[in-house]
């Protein structure tokens, strides 16, 4: 991961240019569950139609396993190169010569001129080199008070200090660095991993990430370019410093207009790596515990680099009105939020990966949860909350990670804390893109993704090629109704998954485990299957995705389904249309709910009647014998940012769900209950 060097005061004293870079040469079942043989060939026809989509989709040229190349023997020299180069940025700040205005710091400005002044230039609106300029663009602006979005870009080459006679030499680190990236990219061209657009040697941004086709992608834009402002949106485009280097006119390509040459979208060349980000080592494939997201899914994080430490913080806060209507509903303020933080630092031969997240709605949710009809799972009061979703622990994760690469494509992971998500169900749900805006828990969390708070959790796994295969060891009681503490225990509960990430775009999951006892109102283990899709999709001003869910829970008492298809539309920069489809078998929705609202009195148990309620068969006594139904509830919603700046954001928005239930359960909850909710919306701006 590249250093950073710190910030220093915007007044720079003068220094001559330095030296240009050298060239290189170039059980029973209630009718709800009596279709599972179709529902889960269903599932399968899903997952195999998005494998096979996922297969024949052409993943990012930036990417330096787009074309599953060997490893390359430039490794030795680009970590030599960025040894030196951060050294030589190190001594140049000291001396007053390099204030740049992203994190981590710029490389091209010390290359060309041997000092660089874009903090500066930033602070005065003069705008920015085409290496900070995408580091803008990709959130790791490094200065305070300044929008991104209005960071404009200037060569490098009118970032020098001014020239006098009064200035030390240019550190030998420099030509040391240059010399070292010249000799990995003179390798990658003889690998066919180097096809630059940029004169004197190309750039080195995509040297150190071992492969560079900006070359090939540009070439591949000008040949369907239209003209047209669609087209120039969907260009896959070149990094910052190839930008840059064409605005010095140094594009290696004769007869181009510089306005077809465009930035690529970030989440390319730009993103620093992370072994804890999947086969393409984006921050942006980090989900819950160590699940795969899409590596081009969004990140809406603030991101710091302590010394040798890579830190990142995300979150949200929502505050609102939840009306729930019909009989069973109620309407309540609240706010559902949380925080998380994860510092990386280089650990022997891998990565140490320490992680915490936390949440303050043991103290803003509603007694007995956040209203949410149909809703189940967990307690309060001894009762199984039903009609709402309980609120998260103080304590979400405690946890730590070790990765350790054996190879280009091969990592060894572990994994394990006193609060963490062991390798069972999809990326929990507030951490998916396609979840990102939706401030309600699915119907399905308890078949699908309620593991991601576990007391006492070890995971190992192996990552390969594009796949990751990972088992979990851990306590399988699910939280209580305390939710300040840490209720450990046994490890009495396993799992195991797979993940496939074909490209950027897509990562999908099969897991399956045995939860002992997870639910205290519910005795009897749980063996939970689950599977799921994720893609999204990135454009300029905008991003797409969805996620696909199927959670199975069988039981001595009875199995059951949970299904799930949500999707998040960005767009216009500011705008988001967010949308969920969920059916769920659901049981003990005839009973008096959460806040008192009646049921059905033959719904409600019978603990303490005949000694005849003691034996097997007697409804009243084992929840196997309680009906089960089927309910299906359709969600649209709609955010806007009203405020945003380079470090947060702030949304007003609101939603409504509509639910189609059998006819048992309208006498309880209506002909047409629905839920409609409005809130305010905080939380850091993008970073790809």
């Amino acid at each position: 991961m590249r250093g950073w060097v710190p910030m220093i005061s915007t007044s720079v004293s003068p220094c001559l240019r330095g030296s240009v870079c050298e060239a290189p040469e170039d059980a029973t079942h209630t009718e709800a569950q009596r279709h599972g043989g179709t529902e889960h060939f269903i599932v399968l026809c899903l997952l195999a139609m998005a494998v096979a989509f996922a297969l024949a989709t052409t993943a990012s040229a930036h990417d330096p396993k787009a074309k599953n190349l060997p490893p390359t023997k430039s490794t030795p020299d680009a970590k030599a190169a960025r040894a030196a180069m951060d050294a030589a940025k190190i001594k140049l700040a000291a001396e007053g010569k390099y204030a740049c205005c992203i994190k981590p710091t710029c490389d091209v400005c010390a290359r060309v001129n041997g000092s660089c002044m874009c903090a500066v230039s930033v602070a005065q609106g003069k705008g920015a080199c085409g290496e900070c300029f995408a580091g803008w663009k990709a959130g790791k602006g490094a200065m305070s008070g300044i929008d991104k979005d209005t960071v404009t870009l200037s060569p490098s080459s009118e970032h020098a200090v001014p020239e006098t006679q009064n200035c030390h030499a240019p550190p030998p680190e420099l030509k040391t660095a240059r010399d070292a990236i010249n000799r990995a990219k003179r390798t990658m061209v003889g690998e066919g991993r180097f096809s630059c657009c940029a004169k004197q040697g190309g750039c080195d941004e995509c040297a150190h990430e071992g492969y560079c086709g900006c070359g090939t992608d540009l070439a591949e834009d000008l040949a369907t370019a239209t003209g047209t402002e669609k087209k120039k949106k969907e260009a896959t485009g070149v990094c910052g410093q190839c930008l840059d280097s064409w605005h010095r006119g140094l594009g290696a390509f004769g007869g181009v207009d510089i306005a077809e040459v465009h930035l690529a979208p970030m989440g390319g060349a730009m993103t620093m790596t992370t072994l804890s980000g999947g086969p393409f080592r984006t921050h942006g494939a980090i989900g819950s515990g160590t699940s795969w997201l899409p590596a081009s899914s969004e990140m809406h994080a603030w991101h710091f680099t302590p010394g040798n430490w890579s830190v990142m913080m995300h979150g949200a806060v929502r505050i609102g009105v939840n009306h729930q209507t019909g009989p069973r509903g109620v309407t309540k303020a609240e706010s559902q939020n949380w925080l998380m933080v994860m510092a990386e630092h280089d650990a022997g031969p891998g990565t140490l990966s320490l992680r915490g997240m936390f949440s303050a709605e043991p103290l803003t949710a509603p007694p007995g949860g956040f209203p949410q009809l149909f809703q189940t799972g967990e307690e309060y009061r001894g009762r199984e909350i039903v009609d709402a979703q309980h609120p998260h622990d103080l304590f979400m994760e405690l946890a730590a990670a070790w990765n350790v690469p054996v190879t280009e494509n091969v990592t060894l992971h572990a994994y394990g804390g006193v609060v963490g998500e062991p390798a069972l169900g999809p990326v929990a749900f507030m951490h998916r893109p396609s979840a990102a805006e939706n401030p309600a828990a699915p119907l399905g969390h308890h078949w699908q993704d309620s593991t991601h708070i576990t007391h006492g959790v070890f995971t190992g796994g192996i990552s390969f090629w594009k796949m990751k295969i990972e088992a979990s060891a851990f306590h399988g009681r699910e939280p209580d109704v305390n939710r300040a503490d840490i209720e450990m225990g046994a490890i009495d509960s396993w799992s195991g998954r797979l993940w496939f990430a074909p490209n950027r775009d897509w990562s999908m999951q099969f897991s399956h485990g045995r939860l002992n006892e997870p639910e205290s109102t519910e005795p009897g283990d749980t063996v939970r299957t689950t599977a799921s899709i994720h893609h999204n999709r990135v454009w300029e001003d905008g991003s797409w995705a969805t996620s696909v869910v199927w959670g199975r829970n069988d039981r001595a008492d009875g199995d059951s389904n949970a299904y799930l298809l949500e999707s998040t539309v960005r767009f216009l920069r500011r705008n988001a249309i967010y949308g969920r489809i969920e059916l769920a078998d659901k049981r003990h929705l005839l009973e008096e709910n959460v806040y008192g609202r009646a049921g059905l009195e033959d719904g409600h148990h019978d603990d303490e009647g005949d000694d005849d309620h003691d034996e097997p068969g007697v409804s009243g006594t084992l929840p196997g014998f309680e009906p089960s139904f089927r309910v299906t509830a359709f969600t649209v919603g709609y955010v806007r940012d009203v405020y945003e700046n380079s470090q947060f954001a702030i949304g007003i928005g609101a939603d409504v769900t509509a639910h189609a239930i059998p006819d048992e359960l309208k006498t309880v909850y209506g002909i047409s209950p629905m839920s409609v909710k409005a809130f305010i919306r905080f939380r850091p701006s993008t970073m790809r």
